[in-house]
């Protein structure tokens, strides 16, 4: 920050303006905090949650669980950019997932099919006691996703208290249960999982700071406007020729 203010202060006295517009862009971003987090879920049957950027690289693990009658309530810390991720599977229809998520500013995101995308993932159904996705395998598919632009919208939701799951007090009443196709038979992720993820980053990537802004335009005017003095200074007249005699 001692190079922003003595940019400023060359700036302001018409002193190397170029070296001034350098040295702003040299300043290194505004690093935010990770946020701390919560997000509350549960899955029939069964699933992991991990936080990580869009390509998902890196995945972090938040928390995971079995069967569908227990809600839990996972806090994590998110960084700029992270998305929350849902890697959900099930054991025999019916299934579904449902959620809420706080955020940092204490506005809260819930399960439903706008604010959420899926993949179907290529791994086998860990079928309740088998081996999970693992977190590499996540990465990858994640990633191939991305590129690829393979997400989507959720197909099916139902308010909470639509049976056989009920109604779960920890979860807002405005939350949805959501699946990616049916609830019923014949999931095409039946033999699979499902990788669900939040549409929009769960913690918003920083802007640059309004003084980097400020010191770059004042550095990048008075840098121009000390070019074009120097030019008007540096142009001669040329003499005419004299005259035949």
């Amino acid at each position: 920050m001692r190079k922003t203010g003595i940019c400023v202060a060359k700036a302001i006295t018409g002193i190397v303006p170029g070296l001034c517009a350098f040295l702003v862009l040299a300043v290194p971003p505004r690093v935010e905090a990770a946020l701390q987090l919560q997000v509350t879920v549960t899955v029939d049957n069964d699933y992991d949650t991990y936080h990580g950027p869009a390509d998902g690289n890196p995945l972090v693990f938040i928390g995971s669980n079995w069967n569908w009658p227990t809600t839990n309530a996972w806090n994590y810390d998110a960084n700029a950019g992270d998305h929350l991720y849902i890697v959900a599977w099930d054991a025999g229809p019916p299934q579904m997932w449902i959620g809420e998520t706080t955020l940092g500013d204490g506005a809260t995101l819930l399960s439903n099919t706008t604010d959420w995308e899926f993949i179907v993932g290529t791994g086998t159904n860990p079928g309740g006691g088998g081996a999970r996705p693992s977190v590499e395998m996540l990465m990858t598919q994640i990633s191939t996703a991305t590129a690829e632009d393979t997400w989507a919208l959720p197909a099916v939701s139902a308010p909470q208290g639509t049976g056989p799951w009920g109604t779960f007090g920890s979860i807002s009443s405005a939350a949805e249960f959501v699946w990616h196709d049916t609830f019923g038979a014949g999931s095409s992720s039946a033999a699979s999982f499902v990788v669900f993820r939040t549409f929009s980053p769960v913690a918003a990537i920083p802007e640059p700071s309004t003084l980097s802004i400020l010191v770059l335009g004042i550095g990048s005017v008075l840098g121009i406007t000390r070019l074009k003095r120097r030019s008007r200074l540096n142009v001669r007249k040329i003499p005419s020729e004299p005259g035949p005699r």
